[in-house]
């Protein structure tokens, strides 16, 4: 939540959230971090992560996080909320606390950072769909509610975003960042 704020997104609704998540869990390889979670179950609406979830529902609880428009919904078979998710004064002082006391929150904070920000760069039109034509996801013979894995021989998300940094000019050399926001902005000509 701190990344996506630092990021440039004062809220995200739910399906951002997960879209995100799914993001920093298939493209953590690119800043040389071990994704939290190495899978993702394929679903209609989208990638989603029942312990991320929580998570956030629990600190929403604490008042770290706060939440708004909740929603219901009901498929027949499954029954899930939505809402609108932001930090709380409270929570950004807590996460600039533990981001300041923690090596690690800072290694893993650039990348969310990095990615909260590439993702709030794209068009509107596209926030929603751009996950979905993600090379990972989207990839062929993956049926929905299959689980797809991201061990580094089957990310098709790192290995697309390796091979656009590998076709251009060799005096440009992307960093991190900027192959983030490129592989980013691939997804968006897909999904436009």
């Amino acid at each position: 939540m701190d990344g996506i704020r630092r990021g440039g997104l004062e809220d995200v609704d739910s399906l951002k959230f997960h879209r995100l998540q799914f993001f920093s869990n298939s493209l953590a390889p690119i800043y040389g971090q071990r994704p939290p979670l190495e899978l993702v179950m394929k679903l209609e609406r989208g990638p989603f992560y029942p312990n991320a979830q929580d998570d956030v529902d629990v600190l929403s609880i604490c008042g770290l996080v706060s939440i708004r428009n909740v929603k219901w919904h009901n498929d027949g078979n499954r029954v899930w909320k939505t809402g609108v998710y932001a930090l709380t004064d409270q929570g950004f002082e807590r996460s600039r606390k533990l981001s300041a006391e923690s090596l690690w929150c800072e290694h893993v904070g650039a990348f969310l950072h990095d990615l909260a920000l590439a993702y709030s760069d794209l068009s509107d039109g596209v926030l929603d769909s751009v996950a979905l034509k993600d090379l990972t996801y989207s990839q062929k013979g993956v049926a929905i509610r299959d689980i797809i894995p991201f061990k580094a021989d089957r990310n098709l998300s790192v290995r697309a975003t390796n091979a656009i940094a590998a076709m251009l000019p060799t005096s440009f050399s992307p960093n991190r960042r900027n192959q983030l926001r490129i592989y980013l902005k691939y997804l968006e000509s897909l999904a436009a």
